[in-house]
């Protein structure tokens, strides 16, 4: 488990990602099949409580390569303080191996990474924005970039629900 103690501190994290033969091939012909790592820095602001408010990424370093020796680059940075991917971070081995069927893709930390600091009740409104994330090979772009935004007015009503895949 992360060791965050500074309530409405910004932390920061590093999480590792290692890719042993994704076959990216059957999702986007002319990547290949994938191995290496790359790393997410996170930041993470906190309550004064001591919960998530705010989730903010990028890919740091990556080292990747397919199985024609081509370098691989991915490309994500995005922030959320809406709360849709805080349980996907945390507990990413779980989607990637069981819910989509990836076992190719390790995260480390392991899931539970932010257990004790996601709030007991999310956020209402809130915005979400992965406009970035690409894998890249020589000339070929696989994009999963997606949008959400929700606000509620001081009546409770969705004044905005936009969302972008």
């Amino acid at each position: 488990m992360l060791s965050l103690n500074a309530s409405g501190q910004v932390m920061k994290q590093t999480i590792v990602v290692t890719i042993d033969q994704l076959d990216y091939e059957s999702m986007c012909p002319g990547i290949g099949i994938v191995s290496g790592y790359y790393t997410y820095e996170f930041n993470l602001k906190l309550s004064d409580e001591g919960y998530l408010e705010r989730m903010n990424w990028h890919v740091g370093k990556s080292d990747l390569y397919n199985d024609k020796g081509d370098k691989v680059h991915i490309i994500d940075s995005g922030t959320d303080n809406l709360g849709i991917v805080w349980d996907f971070f945390n507990n990413a081995n779980f989607y990637n191996w069981y819910y989509y069927n990836c076992p190719e893709l390790v995260y480390s930390p392991g899931d539970g990474w932010l257990d004790g600091y996601l709030p007991p009740v999310m956020p209402l409104e809130g915005i979400t924005c992965e406009m970035s994330c690409k894998v890249m090979c020589k000339g070929v772009i696989f994009n999963m970039s997606f949008m959400a935004k929700i606000n509620i007015n001081a009546n409770g009503e969705i004044v905005v629900n936009f969302t972008k895949p």
